[in-house]
């Protein structure tokens, strides 16, 4: 692993919570594109799958943070952080699950239209 660090800007100020999904959903976005542009430069569909896994990650963090937002104005502190303690157990039981490294769904969708959070969420 290299020490080098990001160079690409990332604007990471947010004037307020519900700005936060957009930064996540950006980068996802951006570590798409890295994927695509390595697996073109290698000729290799699976050079740079990680950034791929890594673009899931920050989609299912865009969905959560999306919805801790509407929950938090909608219902207070106390559920929102509920939501955020059952989400996280949840996405490391799913990360752990893949530690055979078959590329499977790291963000643990479950099919449906929600990005896997609704579950957890509801």
């Amino acid at each position: 692993m290299s020490n080098k660090r990001h160079t690409r800007p990332t604007d990471l100020d947010v004037a307020a919570p519900d700005e936060v999904a957009g930064v996540l959903r950006a980068a996802a976005e951006s570590y798409r594109e890295a994927t695509d542009a390595l697996a073109a430069a290698w000729t290799d569909p699976h050079a740079g799958a990680v950034w791929g896994l890594i673009a899931d990650v920050c989609d299912h963090a865009a969905d959560l943070v999306e919805r801790l937002v509407e929950r938090y104005f909608a219902s207070g502190w106390e559920s929102a952080a509920g939501i955020v303690r059952q989400a996280v157990g949840r996405l490391s039981a799913d990360l752990l699950s893949d530690a055979d490294g078959d590329g499977g769904d790291a963000g643990g969708d479950d099919g449906d239209d929600d990005g896997g959070v609704a579950a957890v969420a509801g």
